[in-house]
């Protein structure tokens, strides 16, 4: 008896029997174990690859999250630095404003300083004046004492 192994367009395998050796047919035999061994593989393989590309998939659909993620702190960082530009340009404003405050304040100081000074002077001023004109008085009312002891005597 002899036979042959056929693969039919599906994958499938036929035996067809003829006339053959005992030896054929075992040999046919141990081709179709491997055949079968073979299509295990094959299912296994594929519900590994099936299986892979699932866990891709999510790995992907993760990947693709974070990258989402990444573009979201990317613009919250472009908007900080923005911020932080203008928080820059502010602080120099306002420290150019200061400084401008502190000049026109020590300018303030110095005017006041001298007002104080002149005041101090003219109240200097014054009080040599009150002296003058109270030994004047006093001059003169003596004068006067005796002018009228005098104009007394000679009366």
């Amino acid at each position: 008896v002899s036979s042959a192994l056929v693969v039919n367009n599906h994958g499938g395998v036929t035996v067809k029997q003829g006339s053959g050796s005992a030896g054929d047919l075992t040999e046919l035999r141990a081709w179709t174990e491997e055949l079968m061994e073979l299509r295990a593989y094959k299912v296994q393989a594929e519900n590994d690859t099936s299986i892979l590309v699932k866990k891709m998939e999510e790995q992907l659909g993760k990947v693709q999250e974070v990258m989402g993620e990444v573009e979201t702190l990317r613009s919250w960082k472009k908007s900080a630095e923005k911020e932080q530009e203008g928080t820059c340009a502010e602080v120099a404003s306002l420290k150019g404003q200061l400084a401008t405050l502190s000049n026109e304040r020590e300018r303030h100081e110095q005017h006041l300083a001298d007002k104080v000074e002149t005041l101090q002077k003219s109240e200097a001023n014054v009080k040599s004046a009150k002296s003058q004109a109270l030994e004047w008085k006093m001059a003169a009312e003596h004068a006067v004492a005796e002018s009228s002891r005098e104009i007394a005597s000679l009366s």
